[in-house]
């Protein structure tokens, strides 16, 4: 009997033996055909039919712009001097985390539309990190659901350089994703690949989706970052040219009106028009007003 027990332990210990040489190493790197393999099947998933490629949406809105300026509306024909003393302040600030709800309405839309556009344009050109959800005017009517939009958020941030190093980190993201239902499962999917991320911008156009508490939702998602002990610095900036029925009076986050834009007023034509504002971030006039800085 006892001889049999010995026999016994030694092939549970060969069995183990195997077992652990079998396993796979998941702390390799992803490599960069394995992570397109993953994005590819994400996007799938996201139901990017419903929303245009992110780099699609922000060219579109340019060439828009564009067209608005041509048109003499207005919209980027000012410098923004409504909004660019907050926004720097606001970006400027010393807490990590910070939210600006940017409102506007049917007459001020082309306001609003030059302002993302530039905060965006400057972003990127000063190789701050950005991922954006903007609605592409008379590209589709039909407002998408809000699980849509953040699917589209989650996929932009895993894509960051740094937020998925390994197979085991693809995993994880990969099966929370899959597994997720409700929009509260999303949200804590974006905070959970935010915590491994320096800094970063996100611009949402909120008009592109359902109606949805955005400021309650990016307040809960800042406490848990704050739970995770993230030091991620995070500013999110959003939009909307509808009625909003939240409480605008909070102190926790910046609230900027924007002006109609028979409201605004500069010069409409000729060269010196297009000094005033320009694709390259928002600049002051000679007048010495403000200009916008973000980091």
């Amino acid at each position: 009997m006892h001889e049999e027990v010995k026999e016994l332990k030694a092939i549970i210990v060969r069995l183990e033996s195997r077992a652990i040489n079998s396993f796979i190493d998941t702390n390799c790197r992803l490599n960069d055909l394995q992570f397109a393999q993953i994005c590819q099947s994400l996007r799938q998933a996201a139901e990017y039919h419903l929303l245009p490629e992110p780099e699609t949406t922000y060219r579109r809105n340019i060439a828009l712009q564009r067209v608005t300026e041509r048109a003499g509306r207005g919209a980027f024909l000012c410098t923004f001097d409504w909004a660019s003393s907050k926004l720097t302040a606001f970006s400027s600030a010393s807490k990590l985390r910070s939210l600006a709800l940017i409102r506007g309405g049917y007459h001020s839309r082309d306001q609003t539309r030059g302002l993302i556009i530039s905060t965006l344009t400057l972003l990127r050109s000063s190789n701050i990190p950005v991922i954006w959800a903007l609605k592409i005017p008379h590209y589709e009517s039909k407002q998408v659901p809000v699980t849509s939009v953040m699917k589209y958020l989650i996929l932009q941030v895993m894509q960051l350089p740094g937020t998925v190093l390994t197979e085991l980190d693809a995993a994880n993201a990969c099966t929370r994703f899959y597994r997720a239902v409700t929009v509260e499962d999303y949200w804590l999917i974006l905070a959970s690949l935010l915590a491994s991320v320096a800094n970063l911008y996100i611009v949402i156009d909120v008009d592109i989706a359902e109606e949805f508490p955005w400021m309650e939702a990016a307040s809960r998602m800042f406490g848990q970052l704050d739970q995770r002990g993230a030091k991620t610095r995070l500013r999110v900036i959003l939009v909307t040219n509808r009625p909003v029925v939240s409480a605008e009076d909070r102190r926790d986050h910046l609230v900027i009106k924007a002006p109609s834009n028979n409201a605004v007023t500069g010069p409409r034509s000729g060269t010196q028009s297009r000094r005033g504002a320009g694709m390259n971030g928002i600049r002051s006039r000679a007048s010495g007003r403000r200009t916008l800085r973000l980091t």
